[in-house]
């Protein structure tokens, strides 16, 4: 196996590329052994990052380097953030890849047979990644979200899929909307990514407080700062009528902006993550997670995946195919609305809900997210793949 994409490193980041990390580990217990590409510069600071399975892609045009890359206080990478606007980015990753053909092939070449390039990242970026690794190369690529909003993108896009073997997505809605693009039906198939459970996710709910904790993390793909100020003025309405309700919103280091300590108060507190993300987690109640776009496809959030590890249930609006990825009552709490959502949070006994979802939650990571059972479905993907691509 080779993945390409952006920002993968040896290391757990924010972002989800800690899956592929994750499946990796459990696929080499398979006897898959897998390589990275990684479309990044190489960190500068710590050695996690010099590990012999990664290969780093600089991209063309930073000659002055700005701060991609982040570090906890020990000097340990935490994070990565280099994102442009989609058709520059686009650009950029085109030229990386075109830029860095050599490298690639010499990697295909190296690699044992059957091998398999699992492209991570746009899809319209995907012909170029056909025309480097040949025509004879079985090549999957991810595209687990769907954004309905850009239909034009959407064909764009699928056309560009339908230079793989196979294309992976995150629900059967997503897998129809690809197919509608112009998508080969046959090549896509609905895979969920998982986890494997946080280290402290059988913690049970810390009783100190007395408090309703309720955590939001981001940002991600598809909950934007447009979503975060939604949810944070909502927050800010609610503990002015509940005080035994308590609002933390954790950012990525990157991600956070002074401005945004307008919001705190009594009842909501600002924070980033500092790699104790992990053991935060489970003493929460639930995650916090609306979204004003409600059109569009999830995959889900590995957060989401995360929280329900550590029995958190998730708190979020319904969105285009959540019901193939959540359960209501039992992982998740799903409102039709923001203003149901509201007045579910400032009226309802919500503790008593929450605390009851607990063992439910953790129930359904293990029967449908676990990174276990998740890399015996994408092995058997893979093996299908090939049979197919390279039949004897």
């Amino acid at each position: 196996m080779i993945y390409v994409g952006v920002g993968i490193f040896p290391v757990r980041i924010a972002g989800d590329k800690n899956f592929i990390l994750q499946l990796s580990q459990r696929l080499a217990d398979r006897n898959v052994m897998c390589r990275f590409v990684s479309v990044a510069d190489t960190p500068t600071v710590g050695s996690d990052h010099l590990h012999p399975s990664f290969t780093y892609l600089s991209r063309p045009f930073h000659f002055i380097r700005r701060k991609w890359h982040w570090y906890d206080n020990n000097g340990k990478l935490i994070g990565y953030h280099h994102k442009h606007r989609a058709f520059w980015d686009i650009i950029e990753l085109g030229l990386t890849l075109v830029l860095s053909r050599r490298k690639l092939r010499e990697l295909v070449k190296d690699s044992p047979i059957p091998l398999v390039v699992h492209w991570s990242d746009y899809g319209l970026v995907l012909p170029i990644l056909r025309w480097i690794v040949g025509r004879n190369t079985p090549l999957i690529a991810s595209a687990l979200r769907y954004d309905v909003n850009r239909p034009f993108l959407g064909r764009l896009r699928a056309l560009g899929f339908s230079r793989a073997n196979a294309v992976i997505v995150g629900t059967r809605y997503a897998r129809e909307k690809l197919v509608e693009g112009g998508c080969n039906n046959n090549l896509v198939e609905p895979l969920s990514w998982g986890s494997a459970s946080l280290q402290n996710g059988d913690q049970e709910r810390s009783t100190f407080s007395k408090k309703v904790r309720l955590v939001w993390l981001g940002f991600m793909q598809q909950i934007r700062e447009e979503d975060f100020l939604a949810t944070a003025q909502m927050a800010s309405e609610i503990v002015s009528r509940r005080e035994e309700l308590e609002f933390t919103f954790l950012f990525k280091p990157e991600s956070f902006q002074e401005r945004y300590r307008r919001f705190e108060r009594p009842g909501i507190h600002l924070s980033t993550t500092s790699g104790d993300f992990e053991k935060r987690l489970p003493t929460f109640d639930g995650l916090l997670s609306p979204t004003l776009r409600q059109d569009s496809s999830f995959a889900p959030p590995l957060s989401w995946i995360e929280s329900l590890s550590a029995g958190v249930p998730i708190i979020t609006t319904r969105s285009k195919g959540i019901d193939e990825l959540l359960t209501h009552g039992r992982s998740a709490m799903i409102f039709d609305s923001w203003e149901e959502m509201s007045a579910w949070l400032a009226k309802e006994d919500i503790a008593g809900t929450l605390s009851s979802m607990r063992t439910l939650a953790k129930k359904e990571f293990e029967e449908r997210y676990h990174i276990s059972k998740v890399a015996e479905r994408y092995d058997i993907f893979y093996e299908k793949v090939i049979s197919i691509a390279l039949p004897r």
